[in-house]
């Protein structure tokens, strides 16, 4: 089959060399299954243009094309008509009855890939316009089969009157991954990134930006040292915050137990994660959650915030813990010692459920007219 994959969210999601990049991940996945891929990823009009084999059978393609705000705007004329199948990662994006019209002249099956279903901007000027929208957008999945993300999004659509949906789950890339994890040492990674190697590290990976709330974890960082002072805060990503962050760590002087890196190449994360005695999380309106999946895969045990995503992704006490606040998420890392068993049921979750096959085996059989059983 011929398959293409759209991104129309123009902004760093989907550029390539981001580790564990969703469309990716998918369109791997799509090949490994013998479909020829094609990526279209919106890019501003000063973006570079790029078309190229980057797989096995996955071509990728940057397309600049005109935006409002981070909504493409273009007629769609420069994708292949010899596709069988648009997976489109639309969520509420403005011009998506333009790609249906597209595929319907062109007669490709479409299959939008949703993960919101309203805007999650901070400016709430931007935010009420973009939900006015969502309610057009929500009218015209209304009669089409979509997949979500996640059940909470799958529930979200539902309630808003979309009737056929199906729970397509983000997964991981395992290309990316470091299959021989288990025969590396935790000092070996530490020493590679300059760390302590006495410490008891908290991991924090992420954009340092207002809806990942990353200054909560300075409330549990200082929980947690001043019961054990063997902590120490490893924080990978950059953002807005990261001065508020340290500004925040300083004031409590926590900023001479934190290690800090703007970004870590790609082929070199696993060395945080294998570094780290557990992973922490603070959002409270994830919707995904790709860092997390990528700690579960190496075997670390995750402390996380009730949000949509790691609400599907973690079984609470059994491959990792889910919490309502700061303080019962820092006892229960103080109370914790070793782990072992739910790192290792974290990464059998992982493989099990979160590997992006699945997505993609719910796509081709449903659209091929073969629905999985429904839960």
């Amino acid at each position: 089959m011929r398959v293409g994959i759209l991104v129309l969210f123009v902004s760093t999601f989907g550029i390539r060399e981001m580790y564990n990049s969703q469309e990716i991940g998918m369109a791997k996945s799509f090949a490994d299954m013998g479909d020829d891929v094609t990526i279209y990823k919106c890019i501003a009009r000063n973006g570079k243009a790029i078309d190229e084999m980057i797989y096995p059978k996955v071509k990728y393609i940057c397309h600049p094309v005109k935006t409002i705000g981070n909504n493409a705007i273009s007629d769609f004329s420069w994708l292949d008509t010899d596709l069988e199948l648009l997976v489109c990662f639309s969520d509420v994006q403005l011009i998506l009855n333009t790609v249906y019209r597209w595929t319907k002249k062109h007669d490709v099956k479409f299959a939008p890939y949703v993960g919101v279903t309203v805007s999650l901007s901070n400016n709430k000027i931007v935010r009420e316009l973009s939900n006015l929208n969502a309610k057009r957008i929500m009218h015209f999945y209304s009669d089409k089969v979509v997949f979500a993300k996640t059940n909470a999004v799958k529930n979200q659509l539902v309630k808003k009157g979309v009737r056929d949906v199906y729970v397509a789950p983000v997964g991981l890339d395992i290309t990316k991954l470091r299959s021989d994890y288990e025969t590396i040492s935790k000092a070996g990674a530490r020493k590679a990134l300059g760390l302590d190697q006495n410490a008891r590290y908290l991991l924090m990976v992420g954009r340092l930006s207002p809806e990942r709330e990353p200054l909560r974890c300075v409330e549990l960082f200082e929980r947690v040292h001043k019961i054990c002072g063997d902590f120490r805060l490893l924080v990978v990503g950059k953002g807005e915050l990261k001065d508020k962050l340290f500004a925040q760590l300083s004031t409590e002087g926590l900023h001479i137990y934190t290690d800090y890196f703007e970004s870590i190449p790609n082929t070199d994360m696993w060395k945080a994660y294998l570094s780290a005695e557990a992973f922490v999380s603070f959002s409270s309106t994830e919707i995904f959650g790709m860092s997390i999946l990528e700690a579960m895969y190496y075997e670390k045990t995750v402390y996380v915030m009730h949000a949509p995503g790691p609400n599907d992704i973690i079984e609470d006490g059994v491959s990792g813990f889910l919490f309502d606040s700061l303080p019962d998420m820092a006892d229960k890392i103080l109370q914790s010692k070793s782990e072992t068993q739910i790192g290792k049921a974290a990464h059998q979750r992982i493989i099990e459920h979160f590997l992006w096959s699945g997505a993609v085996n719910v796509i081709k059989q449903t659209i091929g007219n073969e629905a999985p059983k429904r839960e």
